[in-house]
């Protein structure tokens, strides 16, 4: 999606996220949100996420087949 502006990224973006250190200590119900065609944050890394949030008394992934960034919470409505 960010083409040549992908190696800019680190230049200008200063907020580093560190979810995945993060999610691993969340004791509270966290429900992980993904579209298979998200161009920003791939299932892949959601998935991720989940399985590392082994502190939760009670989790759950959804993904959207057709589900892009922007798109993902109403296309399967």
């Amino acid at each position: 999606m960010f083409g040549v502006l992908g190696y800019l990224k680190s230049l200008v973006l200063t907020n580093y996220w560190q979810t995945i250190d993060l999610v691993g200590e969340i004791s509270q119900p966290i429900l992980f949100v993904t579209g298979t065609r998200d161009e920003v944050v791939p299932t892949e890394q959601t998935q991720r996420l989940f399985d590392a949030s082994v502190k939760s008394r009670m989790r759950e992934i959804w993904v959207s087949e057709k589900g892009n960034h922007n798109n993902t919470w109403s296309v399967d409505k």
